[in-house]
């Protein structure tokens, strides 16, 4: 597949009544205490390739609050794909984890994990472990049963098991690896590892995430996976979690890339909220691209939703590209450009 021209790539991406202002999951921003050593990592075993660094401008002063001019910064690739794009940002001398690694639990609200797909799920795990690469538990049967279709979605077959496990980056970053069997649903692999397809929004409930992505981008929920209670606990099992919680996942808008997981915790327990920070290390925030800035702003503007900040860090096509940072329901910053500044 030849990559994308400019020309190409401004053009607005298709909206259905389920995303309606063709919004897409293009980037995820890493904050790492350790840059070369990401770089590292994603390239040397992850399937990533170098495609641009260099220092953030003082342009782009404080986003989110955070001082972000004058970082260094590297933009990752992964072959020919314009999503699934990696920005790995240094971090502030002595920066305090995003969601740390020990301590918070699966049902906490925030921002959860990235995804990506293995064609040999053994191969990635040895690979990893065996470069030092910390795991919450082996590859563990992920199971979703009786999925419940929304607005008219043919997003996955009726049931699915998937192998899964969670790996760490060198920033504390969580990363769902998975190998969906029977079919992978068609997944093609240029190396052992996908791009970093998809990623998951953590909240007690999945109402506010539902209204925020409704109002804000135009987004239905497409799909709702309930698993039985043998599926619970092996979801409780790949996230080590022994206490006896409720999850209840599913998918947000056509050709986006997020998943929610409502989660319930047992009785008597309260969810902590980690809200993410770029002035904090690991999953630091996410990078959408849609056909129109304004239609997005008029949005926000007739929901209420406050713009954090305007501007936004460099991507592959601009150094400076326009745009703006939104905070979500549970806590995660959204950084929202054109599409053509991907």
């Amino acid at each position: 597949m030849a990559p994308e021209t400019l020309a190409q790539r401004a053009q607005p991406a298709p909206t259905s009544p389920r995303n309606l202002t063709g919004v897409r999951l293009n980037l995820f921003t890493v904050v790492t205490p350790d840059l070369e050593a990401s770089i590292r990592f994603y390239t040397g075993l992850m399937g990533y390739a170098l495609a641009a660094r260099g220092v953030t401008p003082d342009a782009t002063g404080a986003l989110a609050g955070s001082a972000t001019g004058g970082r260094p910064y590297a933009l990752l690739k992964y072959f020919d794909s314009d999503h699934g794009l990696l920005r790995l940002l240094q971090a502030p001398a002595g920066a305090a984890p995003n969601r740390p690694l020990v301590g918070p639990r699966a049902w906490d609200l925030g921002f959860g994990a990235i995804e990506c797909s293995t064609s040999d799920i053994e191969e990635s795990y040895q690979t990893l472990t065996r470069a030092g690469v910390k795991t919450i538990t082996p590859p563990t049967y992920y199971f979703y049963r009786d999925m419940r279709r929304l607005n008219g979605s043919t997003m996955y077959p009726k049931s699915l098991d998937t192998l899964t496990y969670v790996a760490f980056g060198p920033a504390g970053e969580r990363i769902y690896i998975s190998i969906v069997l029977p079919d992978n649903f068609g997944r093609s692999f240029q190396s052992l590892h996908t791009e970093c397809h998809n990623c998951f929004v953590v909240n007690t409930d999945r109402q506010p995430l539902w209204d925020f992505y409704g109002q804000a981008f135009g987004l239905s929920a497409i799909a709702e996976y309930q698993g039985t209670l043998s599926a619970q606990r092996a979801v409780n099992r790949l996230l080590g979690e022994s206490a006896d919680s409720e999850m209840w996942a599913g998918g947000m808008g056509d050709d986006f890339g997020m998943e929610y997981m409502e989660w319930k915790p047992p009785a008597g327990i309260i969810a902590q909220r980690f809200p993410q920070s770029l002035d904090r290390t690991g999953h630091a925030m996410l990078t959408v691209s849609v056909n129109s800035l304004d239609e997005v702003r008029q949005r926000l503007q007739a929901a209420g939703i406050a713009i954090e900040s305007e501007g936004a860090l460099p991507t592959l096509q601009s150094p400076r590209p326009e745009g703006f940072i939104l905070r979500g329901a549970s806590g995660e910053l959204i950084e929202v450009v054109d599409r053509d500044a991907i």
